[in-house]
């Protein structure tokens, strides 16, 4: 079982692909996109809201947009 842990964890997934991406850069693209999905859905979502939830599904979507922002900034630093 310890080669395996010592394969995989030596393992490079942007390198197999070929994309120029390591495998951390791969995981903060991934959660980044993830995020500004999450935060698209609820804009839309908020278009179609009614009372006081418009304000509430925005501020949800507003923070959700930064935070894909601030991933993408970490896991790409240059």
């Amino acid at each position: 079982m310890t080669a395996i842990r010592e394969w995989a964890g030596n393992f490079d997934l942007g390198q197999f692909l070929g994309i120029g991406l390591d495998s951390a850069q791969i995981g903060w693209l991934a959660g980044a996109l993830f995020l500004a999905l999450v935060g698209l859905s609820a804009l839309h979502r908020a278009s179609g809201a009614g009372g006081v939830f418009p304000a509430i599904w925005f501020a949800a979507a507003i923070g959700l947009l930064a935070t894909a922002v601030m991933t993408a900034a970490r896991g790409f630093p240059d």
